[in-house]
């Protein structure tokens, strides 16, 4: 006796299955910012401190930043930002601020990125600003795409450098006003956070949708085998 081809069926269904598994992905991303040196989460992810504090200028509410610690002497702080998946794209908000008092009382930074903590790319200088200048003092901005030499991981070194002489607060960090804007803060796109880093990683398979349908398929192919079907004459 002949019965009817039961298989076709099952394999049509895994052939569908392992196109969907093949074809659905899910694109995740990453954000993180903090909107001054004493924001509750400022601390996340920084994995290295040398030289470096937060502080506040005294008669200035409201101002905020990390300075070196001691003069003549490099301060460094380095955040650390570990990914579930390689990067495609980041971008970077962060401010740098020198100051030149005169004589022997300025400061000038730096701020660098690094895939593996060892080797660093330059993202902005941020030097001694000329004499009298601007308030004394000139802000660097560094708000764009890292450059695309720095993707393709699942992690991403932040690195500031800076250093003064005469006094500790002429280089700093993550310098925050909070008078700025009415209270907003030094603005970011509108939500005044002094440092926010946004990560898009890259799309990965969702096994899930697939697996369901690989495994409704082989449920329908064991059904047909067990149901009893009228021979073919």
């Amino acid at each position: 006796m002949k019965y009817p081809p039961k298989f076709p069926c099952f394999a049509m269904l895994f052939v569908v299955g392992i196109f969907i598994a093949e074809n659905s992905q899910a694109q995740s991303t990453f954000s993180y910012g903090y909107f001054d040196v004493y924001s509750a989460n400022a601390l996340d992810y920084v994995v290295g401190q040398n030289n470096i504090e937060q502080s506040g200028e005294d008669g200035t509410p409201g101002v905020s930043g990390w300075n070196p610690i001691n003069n003549g002497q490099e301060a460094t702080i380095t955040y650390e930002f570990t990914f579930a998946q390689p990067t495609t794209s980041i971008s970077l908000y962060a401010t740098l601020s020198s100051f030149n008092f005169g004589g022997s009382d300025f400061g000038n930074g730096s701020l660098w990125a690094s895939t593996d903590g060892e080797n660093w790319t330059e993202l902005l200088d941020a030097p001694t600003p000329a004499y009298p200048g601007y308030e004394y003092g000139l802000g660097y901005t560094y708000s764009q795409d890292l450059p695309t030499s720095l993707l393709g991981t699942d992690q991403i070194y932040i690195q500031a450098q800076l250093e003064t002489s005469g006094w500790d607060i002429l280089s700093q960090f993550s310098r925050q006003d909070t008078a700025a804007n009415d209270g907003a803060g030094y603005n970011n796109d509108g939500d005044g956070n002094i440092f926010e880093l946004d990560a898009t990683l890259a799309p990965v398979p969702e096994p899930s949708t697939g697996t369901l349908a690989l495994v409704g398929g082989f449920g329908a192919w064991l059904l047909q085998r067990k149901g009893k079907r009228a021979p073919l004459k």
